[in-house]
């Protein structure tokens, strides 16, 4: 669970709004240079973790869950925002087949003009550390078998590796296959499974701005947060 309650230096103003669904604080960022996360743990207590934004060039992008927004950062400015469409009915994801929309800190791993799903663009996350970390939990022989996979088929440390091991165990799936896409944003209807979803014309403008930028948008840093 994730709380996003402070910010370092600033630059403009900032409004800080009761959340909806926790006892915490949600910041609207307009241009921080570093954010402070709390993360809940097994002992009610939490942790603290400074994530540094971008200073000279870069881009950061901020998914606010409970506010159903997507904000680009670049140079510690906000150039760019848009609706979005996520999963939040529990605090976060837990297993595959609740379906959440997870929440941390992500890369990007991979972008591609996709039609099959009809989501225009595809823009997939790294989320292997979360997906490891999520299926420990949930499971008992979690890790064994984690285990057991890589010692016969390799490390499990890409997409690819989590599907065949997906293969393996179908009734224990691992978290994979997060990503921001189109596909339509709707006020009404939740449709993602897991996903952050945008309009297709907003998905076009938000993938083009990131092909543009250095590495063609790859690991560029993603954070998401209720």
């Amino acid at each position: 669970m994730l709380f996003l309650l402070g910010l370092g230096a600033y630059v403009g103003k900032f409004h800080i709004v009761p959340a909806m669904k926790k006892a915490a604080l949600t910041v609207w960022l307009n241009t921080p240079t570093e954010l402070t996360i709390y993360e809940k743990n097994n002992h009610d207590d939490f942790s603290k973790t400074v994530i540094p934004l971008p200073q000279e060039s870069g881009y950061l992008i901020a998914v606010y869950k409970d506010q159903h927004k997507l904000k680009l950062f670049r140079n510690n400015e906000l150039v760019k925002e848009y609706d979005v469409n996520v999963r939040r009915e529990l605090e976060d994801r837990k297993v595959w087949e609740d379906g959440q929309t997870p929440e941390g800190i992500f890369y990007i791993e991979t972008m591609d003009k996709v039609s099959d799903p009809p989501w225009s663009r595809w823009i997939r996350l790294n989320t292997m550390e979360k997906a490891r970390a999520l299926y420990s939990d949930a499971y008992t022989d979690g890790i064994q078998l984690i285990n057991s996979f890589e010692a016969h088929y390799g490390a499990l440390d890409s997409d690819k590796k989590i599907r065949q091991f997906n293969q393996l165990h179908p009734s224990q799936n691992m978290l994979r296959g997060v990503g921001i896409h189109g596909g339509g944003f709707s006020l009404y209807h939740e449709w993602v499974e897991g996903c952050v979803a945008l309009s297709d014309e907003n998905v076009i403008e938000l993938f083009d701005i990131l092909k543009d930028s250095e590495n063609g948008g790859i690991g560029i840093k993603v954070v998401i947060q209720d």
